[in-house]
């Protein structure tokens, strides 16, 4: 905990941290002794997390980071807190950082082609169940074996979205059109629906994204369920917020 003299009343708080194990490490930020927001961190690997716009009154302010989720088995590790001008603002603030918010989209991080995506948590890749094609056939994480159905041709539409086809010749699909946590991921024929179409979202590090759903207007996103690691994992849709089993590596692939 510490207080600080503001000038403006919203900024932007970015936090890089790391949990010490595959646990999720939840860190609050309390302004006056009032939350205003959580950072998350879903295992070993350092991340930012941005909250953005956080309103708070001016003047000298106390402000203190609580870890909420640990249960005495493991830590959470923080490296620094920064703190910038709110996104969009036109303040002139002496307190503007350059972080990256890890919850942004780049529009069209990558360009068209092939690619690999393996799940940061665990480490396995997106697939297609039993290497099938067709409407309505499951989409989960297994072991990488270069089969076609963990091969995804990347589309930039030039709208801000992607699209992710199969290498069985059907496209990446919120089955139903769904806009709920826990809406199934599957493939289907290509129809240029909402349902079919993604934003990449920064995560930090280079090459690695989450998939926000344009059904949700990028609320929710890819989701390992339940931090699942074995072969077979199903994969939803789940609100978005940059966890590493929500977080994707882009393999470059022929």
């Amino acid at each position: 905990s510490f207080s600080k003299y503001f000038a403006y009343d919203t900024h932007d708080f970015t936090l890089r941290g790391a949990s010490n194990g595959s646990n999720m490490a939840r860190v609050d930020l309390m302004i006056n002794n009032e939350k205003k927001g959580t950072f998350y961190f879903g295992d070993q690997y350092p991340a930012e997390y941005t909250i953005e716009g956080v309103s708070h009154a001016t003047g000298t302010i106390d402000i203190k980071l609580v870890v909420s989720a640990d249960d005495g088995t493991w830590d959470a590790y923080l490296d620094y807190l920064s703190i910038g001008s709110a996104t969009n603002s036109s303040n002139s603030n002496t307190n503007t950082n350059t972080n990256t918010n890890t919850n942004t989209n780049t529009g069209s991080g990558l360009s068209n082609g092939w690619y690999y995506i393996k799940n940061i948590n665990a480490q396995k890749y997106l697939q297609v169940t039993n290497n099938a094609g067709g409407n309505g056939v499951n989409v989960e994480i297994g072991t990488g074996t270069g089969v076609a159905g963990q091969k995804w041709y990347l589309t930039n539409l030039g709208n801000g979205y992607i699209t992710l086809k199969n290498g069985n010749g059907y496209m990446l699909d919120v089955q139903y059109g769904a806009g709920d946590d826990g809406a199934n991921i599957q493939t289907y024929s290509a129809n240029n629906a909402d349902a079919q179409m993604f934003k990449l979202m920064t995560s930090g590090t280079s090459g690695v994204f989450g998939l926000a759903t344009k059904v949700t207007s990028d609320a929710k996103a890819l989701d390992v369920y339940n931090w699942g690691t074995s072969d077979g994992t199903n994969v939803c849709q789940w609100t978005y917020y940059g966890a590493t089993n929500q977080l994707w590596r882009f393999e470059s692939c022929n």
